[in-house]
């Protein structure tokens, strides 16, 4: 998979930000999604320590001073923030660098994988050795 097929698949899920609740948001945005994505993307929220920073104004504000500091004493530090304004790599940060751009087509095609996989069972995915 490469950006513009990553950014094209990403951008045809349900994005709320964009195009508002559609009909079928509640039965596919739920606790038991999420966690069955986690579960097939091998439990990744249970290997590190995180701060999740919610609430209706700053929160963008706030996680990313959170992240200066927390790199700055010292600690490695991954940001993810929404909605970006340009790229889809802007919503990931590793030690304040966006994500590189090989590793974001590689995790997009990973969950692509894992959703596939989810919503059709019997369905085999064959990777097309072009990208």
């Amino acid at each position: 998979m490469n950006y513009a097929q990553a950014a094209e698949w990403l951008d045809a899920l349900t994005d709320p930000e964009r195009r508002g609740f559609g009909r079928n948001f509640a039965r596919k945005m739920n606790l038991e999604t999420s966690l069955a994505l986690l579960a097939g993307l091998g439990e990744p929220h249970l290997k590190l320590p995180a701060l999740h920073v919610a609430g209706t104004k700053g929160k963008g504000s706030v996680a990313a001073m959170v992240e200066a500091a927390a790199r700055a004493a010292g600690h490695r530090t991954m940001l993810f923030t929404s909605p970006h304004l340009v790229s889809w790599r802007e919503r990931v940060r590793f030690d304040g660098r966006l994500i590189a751009e090989e590793q974001f087509n590689e995790d997009a095609a990973t969950k692509y994988r894992v959703e596939t996989k989810l919503k059709n069972p019997q369905v085999r995915i064959v990777e097309d050795p072009n990208g």
